[in-house]
C-alpha cells in the first residue's frame, strides 16, 4: 500500500520488478498461445503485460537519465511488438496502447534533445513537432481500420 499511497515510481527496484513481471506475463501469454493452452486468456495476459511494461519503462525513462537511451530502445521494441500483435489480432486496444505509450516516449525524448540543444531552432522544431503530431493523430484515427486490416 505504501507504493500506491506515495506514487513512488522512482525506485529502480520497483521499476525493474515491474519490467520482469510484465515480461513474464507477456512470455506466458506467448507460450500459452503457441501451445494452444487456454488461448482465450491471452488478451487479458497481454493487456496487463503491456500496461505494466509500458508504465515501468516510461517511469525509468523519466527518472534515470543515465539509462534513458536503454529505456527508449526497450519502449520502441515493445511498441513494435504490440503493434504487430494488434495487427495479428485485429485489436484496436493494443494498437491504441502502443501508439499512446510510444508517442509519450517519443515526445519526451524529442523535447529532451531540444532542451539540450537550446537555441531558437529548437523552439521552432518543437512547435513544428506539436503541429505535425496533432495531424498524425487525426490521420491515425482516420486510417486505423486500414492499419488493422479491418474491412468496413
Amino acid at each position: 500500500m505504501h507504493l500506491l499511497e506515495n506514487n513512488d515510481f522512482s525506485n529502480t527496484d520497483i521499476i525493474w520488478t515491474a519490467i520482469v513481471v510484465g515480461g513474464i506475463l507477456a512470455g506466458f501469454s506467448k507460450v500459452t498461445d503457441i501451445k494452444d493452452i487456454k488461448k482465450h486468456f491471452g488478451f487479458t495476459y497481454n493487456n496487463f503485460a503491456a500496461n505494466i511494461l509500458f508504465i515501468a519503462l516510461l517511469a525509468g525513462l523519466f527518472d534515470e537519465s543515465y539509462m534513458s537511451f536503454v529505456y527508449f530502445l526497450l519502449i520502441s521494441a515493445l511498441v513494435f511488438y504490440y503493434i504487430r500483435y494488434a495487427i495479428a489480432e485485429k485489436s484496436f486496444l493494443f494498437l491504441l496502447l502502443s501508439v499512446i505509450y510510444g508517442y509519450i516516449a517519443l515526445t519526451y525524448a524529442f523535447f529532451y534533445l531540444l532542451i539540450e540543444i537550446g537555441n531558437e531552432l529548437s523552439f521552432m522544431l518543437g512547435l513544428f513537432y506539436v503541429i505535425a503530431s496533432c495531424a498524425a493523430i487525426v490521420l491515425f484515427f482516420i486510417y486505423y481500420k486500414r492499419i488493422l486490416g479491418i474491412k468496413k
